[in-house]
């Protein structure tokens, strides 16, 4: 029954959280034993909870998550014709609606457990202010196997160097309680990160797999995370640079995307995306998709109109906004060879779906010189160089949605350290 559910979850709560530093080392028995000698203990609650999840990802977690099989050779039988046909390529994807519901049920669930009972998932643990060098991004690829974030692999550090020898300081009973917890805290904000991906992970497929079936909408370019595993998908970089190109061909490319398309269905897109991957789907895609989106409005008004140049003002502020947040030099520029001249460059950044060659384009069309302007200098400015200062009267910002932590915005979506000058603000959000 719900009574009986909820005196257990009081009691796990009250009862089950008392993590502690156990001796494990010598020690001379006056209670005052060096820290080399104590390790980590997790409390029960949290090994609990680490289980549970587990025991919810087993099952997909090493799986691809989708798999696109190329179409195979088709002769023509035409007397007419001569030529090889292909079949389209057939899309598989590993979880259908109702598994991908049952699989995704409990996992959130758990997330409003965890957000309604832990203080340390609402906020940074250890961190007195939002600082941009303990955003724990996804890994960087260092072969770390098993450690999601910066902020678990230096704890993984950080008690290596507790259980060194060498390491002479004491610490009181109340020092070495006031430890446990803090580290447990650490773990506890890692592994709810860990959850809040997986289940956004899962919120955007079954967005994607709605957008597929509308007709109104452009085609998913699925080959993208063609053989990525949900944990890839999850935590590695490739996987969030692989979806964010992927979002990005919905709301920047050409003719097949949602610009040409306006509708009701590209706006619910947009939105839910926004909402419910707003990991993968920064405020800065928002900006990006409402910018294009003014911008085509615009052209499709007679060109002396004056609702031609305020709409075509406002794609602009939005654009402007947006290329704040334009940092990943592949989505910018495309694959790059060194042999390329600027003409080339620019050819394959805008075959590339660039959001800057796009944006570029369509502003050179609707006239906006200035807007263009300073949507070049802000995008070079992301690469060093001296910031473009932001006014408020030429941008148009996103405010995020409501369910968004404030530790949550621009979360893993800031510049790699050192890839930009020292004038750019570290604390920007927006699309890698």
């Amino acid at each position: 029954s719900e009574t009986l559910r909820s005196k257990a979850r009081q009691a796990a709560f009250c009862h089950g959280r008392s993590p502690e530093m156990k001796l494990t080392g010598p020690s001379n028995g006056d209670g005052m034993a060096p820290v080399s000698s104590f390790t980590f203990q997790p409390s029960s609650l949290y090994e609990g909870l680490v289980k549970f999840m587990s025991r919810l990802l087993r099952p997909f977690w090493y799986k691809p998550a989708v798999v696109v099989t190329e179409g195979r050779p088709l002769q023509s039988k035409s007397a007419y014709a001569n030529y090889y046909a292909r079949l389209p390529a057939k899309v598989e994807l590993l979880l259908d609606d109702i598994t991908l519901d049952e699989i995704r049920r409990p996992l959130v669930m758990l997330q409003e457990l965890m957000k309604s009972n832990f203080d340390a998932v609402m906020s940074i643990p250890g961190v007195s202010q939002r600082d941009a060098s303990d955003q724990m991004d996804v890994d960087d690829g260092d072969g770390s196997a098993g450690l999601i974030t910066r902020a678990m692999q230096n704890q993984s550090r950080a008690m290596q160097l507790a259980n060194n020898p060498s390491q002479t300081h004491y610490a009181s009973d109340k020092e070495r309680k006031q430890k446990a917890f803090e580290t447990e805290d650490r773990n506890m904000h890692s592994t709810y990160r860990l959850l809040s991906r997986t289940v956004q992970v899962l919120n955007l497929l079954s967005c994607l797999k709605q957008a597929h079936a509308m007709s109104t909408l452009p085609e998913v370019q699925w080959g993208l995370i063609h053989g990525l595993t949900f944990y890839q998908l999850v935590t590695s970089q490739e996987g969030q640079q692989r979806i964010e190109t992927l979002l990005n061909a919905l709301v920047s490319q050409g003719d097949k995307t949602l610009l040409n398309r306006i509708s009701q269905d590209g706006d619910w897109l947009a939105q839910t995306l926004s909402k419910q991957c707003y990991l993968f789907f920064s405020s800065a895609s928002r900006l990006t998709y409402m910018g294009f989106k003014a911008a085509n409005d615009a052209l499709s008004r007679p060109t002396k109109s004056p609702q031609r140049g305020l709409v075509a003002s406002k794609a602009a502020a939005f654009l402007r906004a947006a290329s704040r947040h334009w940092y990943d030099p592949a989505l910018v520029a495309g694959r790059t060879n060194d042999s390329d001249t600027w003409l080339d460059l620019a050819n394959r950044a805008f075959d590339a779906g660039s959001p800057l060659a796009r944006a570029a384009e369509v502003l050179m069309e609707l006239g906006q010189v200035e807007g263009l302007v300073d949507v070049c200098l802000i995008s070079g400015a992301n690469f060093g160089g001296v910031k473009v200062p932001r006014d408020d009267r030429k941008e148009l910002e996103e405010e995020a949605a409501n369910a968004v932590m404030d530790w949550e915005k621009g979360l893993y979506h800031r510049p790699a350290s050192g890839s930009t000058g020292d004038n750019v603000d570290p604390r920007s959000s927006g699309t890698q």
